[in-house]
């Protein structure tokens, strides 16, 4: 094979990549789709087993208050108003980066994850979270 034959061959791949990359969406969820999460998900292994978990089980988190101050203050121009899942996943169903960069939301959701495991319902789980970061008067 001639070099430019192959020279052309490798343009039109990278150019393929490059069109991908620029005109696909990124961070969208699709419920049933096999969506690969963006690159701040996957900076560790918890943060990424968090972000797996609120894709996988949004109706677990929707409704856990969130203590790290996204409920009072806005975070990424919005006020987290369902609770520890719009800290992974938006109302449009796009990825929220802030669950990537706050160490209590990542410990928070994998704890509910291991409460749900130990078969305990979402009221009790509920009330774990907040007893967690509520003092008595």
């Amino acid at each position: 094979m001639d070099r430019t034959y192959l020279m052309s061959i490798a343009i039109m791949i990278a150019l393929a990549g490059v069109t991908i990359v620029v005109f696909l969406p990124h961070g969208t969820y699709l419920p049933g789709a096999n969506t690969s999460l963006p690159a701040y998900a996957l900076s560790s292994d918890r943060i990424e087993e968090a972000y797996l978990y609120a894709r996988d089980n949004p109706e677990n988190l929707d409704g856990i208050n969130c203590y790290c101050g996204c409920m009072q203050m806005a975070h990424n121009g919005r006020i987290h108003k369902r609770g520890l899942l719009d800290c992974f996943i938006t109302e449009t169903g796009n990825y929220d980066p802030h669950g990537a960069s706050c160490q209590m939301c990542v410990d928070d959701t994998l704890q509910v994850k291991s409460l749900y495991a130990q078969g305990m319902t979402k009221e009790e789980i509920k009330a774990i979270i907040d007893a967690k970061y509520t003092h008595g008067p």
